[in-house]
C-alpha cells in the first residue's frame, strides 16, 4: 500500500505525481492507470480511495479492502478513544469490558 500525501491536491506540489506513481503500481502499464490519473486529475478515482495516497483513513472498526472501506465483524480488536485496546461493535470501539448492545442503537455499555 502506498502512503498518504501530506497535504498534496490535485494539480499541487505532489499531488499528481504522487497520483500517477499510485496509479501505475496499482495498474501496472495499462489503460486502466491511465483512466486512473485522469480522474486524479479531476479529485477522484481511486487515488482518492483509502488505499489511494489522497485518500482519507477508514473510519473506526473499517478496514480498507482493496479500494474501498468494510466493517469490520464485531468483536475485531481497535483502538478505544482514550488509546486503550478495545472492540469492535458495529461502527464503535468499545472498551475491553464494556458490552455490545445494538438495539435500539449500537452503544457500548457499562459492563459486559
Amino acid at each position: 500500500m502506498v502512503g498518504r500525501g501530506a497535504g498534496a491536491a490535485p494539480g499541487g506540489p505532489g499531488g499528481n505525481s504522487a497520483c500517477a506513481a499510485f496509479c501505475a503500481q496499482v495498474f501496472g502499464d495499462t489503460k486502466a492507470a491511465g483512466q486512473c490519473t485522469s480522474q486524479a486529475a479531476h479529485g477522484a478515482g481511486p487515488c482518492y480511495s483509502c488505499a489511494g495516497p489522497l485518500g482519507q483513513p477508514c473510519p473506526l472498526c473499517q478496514t480498507c479492502n482493496g479500494l474501498t472501506c468494510v466493517q469490520e465483524a464485531d468483536g475485531a480488536p481497535c483502538t478505544d478513544v482514550l488509546g486503550g485496546p478495545g472492540f469492535c461493535c458495529g461502527n464503535l470501539c468499545c472498551a475491553l469490558g464494556a458490552g455490545c448492545v445494538h438495539y435500539p442503537v449500537t452503544t457500548c455499555s457499562d459492563q459486559a
